[in-house]
Order: C-alpha cells, then structure tokens, then sequence
C-alpha cells in the first residue's frame, strides 16, 4: 500500500514539472476576516487580465460562498458573479486589470454551521486576456492547517525561514498541494517523503522526514518559490501519516543548505 501511495504523492511534485517558472499571474489568500467571513483574494499580475474564475473549496466541508465585491475587479468595471465555490469575473465593455498587485476581489461565505475556523483554498484557477487566451497562473498557499500540522524544525536562509505549507483537506479527489517560500531564487532542492521518520538534528534545524521513503529535486522559482498539487487518490487508509521536508541549497550559508519546516499530513 506504501508503494501505492508513493507513486500517487510522485505525481503531486512531479505533475508541475521539475522548473517552474514563475507563471505571469499569482492568485493568492490575502487577510481573513473569520467574524465577519470574509477574505481578500489578492492578484499579482505581470501582464493584464480581462477575465477570470477560480474555484474555493473549504475543509471540512460545509462552508458556501454568499457574495463577491470590491477589489481591483469593481474598479474596473468587471461583472462579478459566483456559485457556492466558484467565482467568475469578466468585463462586457472589455475593460482590463492593469499589471500589479492588489486585492482582486473580497468573498463573502456562509460559515453558521461552522464547528472550526474553516481551512481555505483555491484552485482551478482560469485567467484571460482581452483576446480570451489563456494566462499561465500560479495558486498560493491555503488558509488554515487542517489537516496538516506544521512541525518547525526549519533553518533561516538568505531570504528568510524556509517555509512549507500543506494544503487540502486530504479527502480522496480533492487537490492536495504543498507550496515552498522563502527559498533563494533558483536554488536546488530536495524534497523528501516518509513514512516512518526519526527526526534528528542538522543544518541548524530538525529534520523530521527521514529516513525517506521517496526523494524528488526540484528548482526553486526566480521569487524563491515551489508548488505542487495533484487530485488526493483514494484507497489510502484513515489515520496514515505522512511526512514531507525540503533541504535547499544555500551557498550563503557555511553549511551550504538549509532545511525547510516539516510538516505532517494525516488522513481523515
């Protein structure tokens, strides 16, 4: 079964590919209002944008979204409409977002029947220009850490501590994802997967994902950031527990690298 669930995490690194550039418009959760459920949707955008529509998902489920408004989106003129967890943007007088980087809109959910603050994500994110092409776009990390528990043990580098966000609710077909931040620009990395880790200490720091049951490399961004993501396969039993960490390399550094937070993931 470890096996199983090795090959379908593979693909949650490996599905984005091994490079990644920096994609022209990074969406992302801005401030989070959880008395009054609302929470910004910032976007930062290098070229401009003429339409739009992402996906929100909530865990645990329940949560809708009730309204979108404001932002850079109003200001432009764009219609603004949404569905229990998607939100769609577009201008009829083809009016653009200039390139920036602002709060995009503000999303309004339903959360009375809440028992938790709820974990927030984004994904499934389609961005046009005024032509309708197509405009590669990079998601942020989520809101909130369920069912993901953040270990420490990470090391400051060049750009600051090494940040490792897990996000999704883990339950089978929803997106998974981890996001790395903070990362010197185009470093190397490493990226390690266990099952049955004994932590130690090194670099500095903890590490908490070894011995390792799968390792993968990857290359930080120009902005010092990674993503991943992938659609949570099913068969994986309730209560697995699974561990990731990166090691990245940081030639400022005497000891050369330096270790990202680790962070547990258990299944509900």
């Amino acid at each position: 079964m470890k096996h199983l669930i090795v090959s379908a995490l593979l693909l949650m690194f490996w599905a984005p590919g091994v490079v990644r550039a920096q994609a022209p418009v990074l969406l992302e959760i801005g401030a989070v209002d959880t008395v009054q459920s609302t929470f910004e949707i910032v976007m930062t955008n290098t070229v401009p944008v003429a339409g739009f529509q992402f996906e929100v998902t909530f865990g645990p489920s329940g949560p809708v979204i009730v309204s979108t408004s404001g932002g850079s989106a109003e200001a432009a003129g764009f219609s603004l409409s949404n569905s229990d967890s998607m939100v769609l943007g577009f201008s009829l007088s083809l009016a653009e977002i200039a390139p920036g980087s602002e709060v995009l809109t503000v999303v309004t959910f339903d959360c009375s029947n809440c028992l938790e603050t709820p974990q927030i994500c984004l994904s499934n994110a389609v961005f046009a220009d005024i032509q309708a092409n197509s405009i590669p776009t990079d998601i942020g990390p989520c809101f909130g850490a369920y069912p993901w528990v953040d270990l420490g043990g990470g090391t400051v580098g060049s750009d600051g501590p090494v940040t490792l966000v897990g996000t999704g609710s883990l339950e089978s077909g929803t997106t998974a994802g981890i996001h790395l931040t903070n990362a010197p620009p185009g470093a190397a990395m490493v990226a390690w997967i266990s099952f049955a880790p004994t932590p130690f200490s090194a670099l500095n720091g903890t590490v908490h994902a070894f011995p390792f049951s799968s390792q993968l490399f990857f290359v930080a961004s120009f902005t010092g950031s990674f993503s991943g993501a992938t659609s949570w396969p099913p068969g994986i039993p309730p209560g697995t527990d699974i561990w990731f960490q990166f090691v990245v390399q940081d030639l400022t550094l005497v000891e050369g690298a330096t270790l990202s937070n680790g962070v547990q993931a258990t299944t509900p």
